[in-house]
This record gives C-alpha cells, sequence and structure tokens, in this order.
C-alpha cells in the first residue's frame, strides 16, 4: 500500500484547502467523489511512508471508519460513496496505488498539466466573476446612456420653453404698442 499527500479544495472551493499527508489511492477516490475531480490535486507519494505493508483489511477499516456516511455529492439523491465506489463493500480489494486506481496525471504534483487541472477548477469561478463584471458593466452603460437621453430632453425642452416665451418688454416697445392703441379707432365703431 503506497500512501500519499494531497490537496483538497473542500466543497471544490479553491479558497478552502487542506493538506492531508498519510492519504492511500483508495482514499483519494472517496476525496474525489465528496469533493468533487478536480477538487484533489497536488498528489505526491509520502516520502516518509511511501510503502507500507499495512492489511487491506485495516485500510479498509481505517476508510470506512472516516467515511462510512459520507454522501457523493455528484449523485442525486446522495448515495453512499463507498458502495458506489466499491462495489461489494467493504468485502472488495482496494488499489494500491494511484496508478492502480486510475487517478489522472493531471492532478499529480510536478506535472505540467497539475496548473492546467487548477485552471479548470477556477474556470467555473473565474466565469462567475466576469458574467458579474459584464452585468455590472452593462448597468453602469444603460445608466449612462439614461443620463444621455435625459440632458438631450432637458436641452430640447429648455430650447422649446426658450421659443414659446413671450418676447421681454422693453421701453420703445411699449411706446410703439401705446402708439398703436391710441392711433386706432377701431374699437370705437
Amino acid at each position: 500500500m503506497r500512501f500519499y499527500t494531497v490537496n483538497v479544495n473542500l466543497a471544490g472551493d479553491r479558497n478552502h484547502v487542506v493538506v492531508k499527508p498519510g492519504v492511500t489511492a483508495a482514499e483519494i477516490l472517496v476525496l474525489q467523489a465528496i469533493h468533487g475531480g478536480a477538487s484533489v490535486t497536488n498528489i505526491k507519494l509520502d516520502k516518509a511512508e511511501g510503502i507500507d505493508s499495512t492489511p487491506h483489511a485495516d485500510i479498509i477499516t481505517i476508510i470506512g471508519n472516516k467515511y462510512g456516511r459520507a454522501r457523493d455529492r455528484n449523485s442525486e439523491p446522495p448515495v453512499a460513496v463507498l458502495p458506489r465506489l466499491f462495489p461489494g463493500w467493504p468485502n472488495v480489494k482496494i488499489p494500491a496505488d494511484v496508478k492502480a486506481a486510475n487517478i489522472s496525471a493531471d492532478y499529480m504534483a510536478g506535472n505540467k498539466s497539475e496548473s492546467e487541472a487548477e485552471a479548470i477548477a477556477a474556470a467555473s469561478t473565474q466565469a462567475e466573476l466576469l458574467a458579474a463584471a459584464n452585468a455590472r458593466a452593462e448597468a453602469a452603460e444603460e445608466k449612462v446612456r439614461l443620463a444621455e437621453e435625459a440632458a438631450v430632453k432637458k436641452v430640447a425642452d429648455d430650447q422649446k420653453a426658450e421659443k414659446e416665451k413671450p418676447e421681454p418688454a422693453t421701453p420703445a416697445k411699449a411706446k410703439a404698442a401705446k402708439a398703436s392703441v391710441d392711433n386706432d379707432d377701431t374699437f370705437l365703431k
């Protein structure tokens, strides 16, 4: 049996990472089922423990005690992880290493594609942030458009009001108006 140290993004959250040493390949599979496939990264062989001769039965007991009640977050309705991953649980042979467990090399430490795996895990978060930024930008553009429309309408209203406004009275206009009334006798006829 080989033991590994892994980084686990709890519930797939990249901002909540737990480093777990002394993890078996079977436990890595369980952690992937609980937290999401891309949530278990930076898998590296423990140099301190490396290969151990712990019997499978003891490892099965340890895993059963730790994860016996855990549910698979990717299934609807949630089902117990251990019987789903290892049919016939607890009377099964568990994988001794990551190769036997068919764990993708993308999640191994030192692999060039580890950053790609992290990028994939972050893609949904980045997409959500981008969508929120786009929504804020659209709202700001709409606000500017409405302000421009209001300014154009105000200028048009001011121009219309200026045209409809009567001309201001001046002394010369008043004298001319009085003279036209005095000279016009039509109202008497």
